[in-house]
């Protein structure tokens, strides 16, 4: 199985990421309109199969009868089907031809109903978890081609599965190589992986891997994607002293669609802002959005430059384009958040039906922070009644054009004496090691030394014990 991963990194205590699972892998999408998008890369002979499997389960609150999941394909809808299963992980398959080698994005939407209730609170009562690890292709590991995609495609998928990529070398390796790798890895992939570094001879235990790393010491300055014998697709690596590897054929730094007209942000990157400027939501992320339900959130992430700071009492505005059904329930409002700062209160039940005359909102620019800044809209529409099923909403709840803009005054460069700045510019490369490790049969480096000198501060290196030996691929 090549399964599924979402294509925006989960954090921990993200609701997402369903906590409170019992199964690892889990994804929830909560909410009476809740979705997501998930990438999948497939080698060339993966996409021929066209049948696509989602593993999934819903609350004991979801109605059935008026509640489906629908998913698309590179834009396409692949099809949809009704919530049934609430007890155990159902796979469903999907047939469809618009796979195609190399990435996929795959957009999974959920519109869920109540049983008993309607409103807010009953909103977050329903939901419905992906089973990521048993969602996605089945492909033959005979089909998986030794190639750039097939390895792109194996490495993705152990990835998803929450295995480390294991880094096979023996003898010390060099730490500006396994920074390039791992910044290698994190653009093309937009994640990051967890390293494993391994002696050549460490044996091998549970399911074999789909991807590996080894890292020869012939001195030829070769790259190439070769097969292990336990069939992994193998990334061999042969470095040089002064002879630069050819990883760009390889591992392109910044991934393309088939197409060649989209291209992948790395892992974590967000849109920028420049101060002084009308900058339209759409440049943000948040393009035209529409969003039916009785609890609706839209985030918009985006950055500010790192020596941006306002203390003082300057104003940022927006200049919001947004409208609302007509005849909503009375108490109906939107909040408009500055990093979790309400500084709107929007009423929307009266005067609905269409998009309201452009608003501007301002509020303290010195609510914005250097880096990274989230501004959120928040809707919530009681029940009516609240102690019954919802009535079907035929009409658009909420609108937000992507015309309405952000603007932030300009302010001479300046920061603040803390660590928010250097951790925020801190990147693979930007992390120096202390020393040299050496791997081998007779020793096992300290827990410190793994923590200086692996590129993740989560990966770990194993000592090779027990009498089965492995050829470096």
């Amino acid at each position: 199985m090549l399964p599924l991963r979402p294509a925006q990194p989960l954090l921990p205590g993200d609701g997402a990421a369903a906590d409170n699972a019992t199964i690892p892998g889990t994804y929830r999408l909560t909410g009476e309109q809740a979705g997501a998008e998930f990438l999948l890369w497939l080698p060339a002979g993966g996409a021929s199969s066209g049948d696509l499997v989602v593993a999934y389960r819903s609350s004991i609150n979801v109605l059935p009868e008026r509640s489906q999941l629908s998913l698309r394909v590179n834009g396409e809808l692949a099809g949809a089907f009704l919530l049934t299963s609430f007890a155990n992980f159902t796979p469903v398959t999907l047939r469809t031809s618009a796979l195609r080698p190399g990435l996929n994005r795959i957009q999974i939407d959920v519109a869920h109903h109540h049983r008993i209730f309607c409103g807010p609170e009953a909103s977050f009562a329903v939901w419905t978890e992906l089973l990521l690890p048993q969602s996605g292709v089945r492909v033959d590991t005979a089909r998986i081609g030794v190639d750039a995609a097939g390895f792109l495609a194996a490495v993705s998928a152990q990835v998803a599965s929450g295995a480390p990529i294991d880094i096979r070398a023996e003898g010390a390796l060099d730490p500006q190589l396994l920074r390039h790798l791992a910044s290698r890895l994190t653009g093309t992939l937009s994640a990051t992986p967890d390293f494993r570094i391994v002696s050549t001879w460490t044996p091998q235990t549970g399911a074999p891997p789909k991807a590996r790393i080894t890292v020869l010491q012939g001195g030829t300055g070769r790259a190439s994607i070769e097969q292990g014998g336990d069939g992994a697709v193998v990334l061999l690596l042969d470095p040089a002293s002064g002879v630069e590897l050819p990883l760009d054929a390889l591992l392109p730094p910044i991934a393309a669609s088939s197409d060649g007209n989209e291209t992948i942000l790395p892992a974590g990157a967000l849109p920028r802002v420049q101060p002084g400027q009308e900058t339209p939501f759409a440049d943000l992320g948040l393009g035209d959005t529409t969003a039916r339900g009785h609890y609706i959130l839209h985030d918009m992430n985006f950055r500010l430059p790192d020596d941006w700071l306002i203390l003082a009492s300057q104003e940022a505005r927006f200049t919001l384009l947004y409208g609302f059904a007509d005849d909503l329930p009375a108490g109906s409002l939107m909040l408009v958040k500055v990093n979790g700062q309400t500084v709107r209160l929007l009423p929307l039940d009266r005067n609905g039906g269409s998009v309201q005359p452009p608003l501007e909102i301002g509020f303290a620019a010195n609510l914005l922070h250097p880096g990274a800044n989230r501004v959120s809209f928040e809707a919530i529409l009681p029940g009516d009644p609240p102690d019954m099923p919802c009535a079907p909403l035929d009409d658009v709840t909420l609108t937000i054009l992507g015309s309405s803009t952000l603007w932030t005054p300009p302010a001479p460069a300046m920061t603040r004496p803390d660590m928010r700045r250097p951790l925020a510019r801190l990147t693979i490369d930007g992390v120096q090691v202390s020393g040299a490790m050496q791997l081998d049969q007779e020793s096992r480096p300290s827990r410190q030394a793994r923590s200086c000198y692996c590129p993740s501060p989560r990966c770990t290196s194993r000592p090779n014990r027990g009498q089965t030996a492995h050829p470096p691929c």
